[in-house]
């Protein structure tokens, strides 16, 4: 018999089931980040954790993926498009290593995409600066965040 260290099942609550989203933008911050393999083997991507730092849902964590090595051409076009709209959110146009993105607040465009075996989930759709809203406007953020 092997003992799980430092866990005793009577001290914790069983973790709940979270349900998706709703589609919206939310802030966040890239919490961790690494270049993975694809499962064909035929390609890499950077993936990224990404965790809600404000409202209701803040501590929510969602992933985004972006195909950088891939033999689908476009594939790696949408990928590397996408990249670079997230290294802009940040403010930092010239990011190419991982870590240049991580606990850099920004707007996330959440999506809500359903299917039988799955269920619903969540996609991280789109970048755009944090404190600006679809219209352009800023959310009246203050110089130090909530989150921080």
């Amino acid at each position: 018999m092997t003992l799980i260290p430092n866990y005793n099942p009577n001290e914790v609550e069983a973790q709940t089931e979270f349900d998706a989203l709703p589609a919206g933008d939310y802030a966040m911050i890239a919490t961790e980040g690494e270049i993975k393999d694809t499962k064909a083997m035929n390609g890499k991507y950077v993936q990224f954790t990404n965790e809600v730092i404000e409202g209701q849902y803040k501590g929510r964590k969602l992933w985004t993926r972006f195909n950088v090595v891939n033999p689908n051409d476009k594939a790696v076009q949408i990928g590397r498009a996408q990249l670079k709209q997230f290294a802009e959110s940040i403010k930092n146009p010239d990011a190419n290593d991982v870590s240049a993105f991580l606990n850099k607040p920004f707007m996330g465009k959440v999506t809500m995409k359903s299917d039988a075996q799955h269920g619903a989930s969540n996609d991280v759709k789109g970048f755009k600066p944090y404190g600006v809203q679809e219209t352009g406007a800023t959310t009246g953020a203050t110089d130090k965040p909530s989150w921080a």
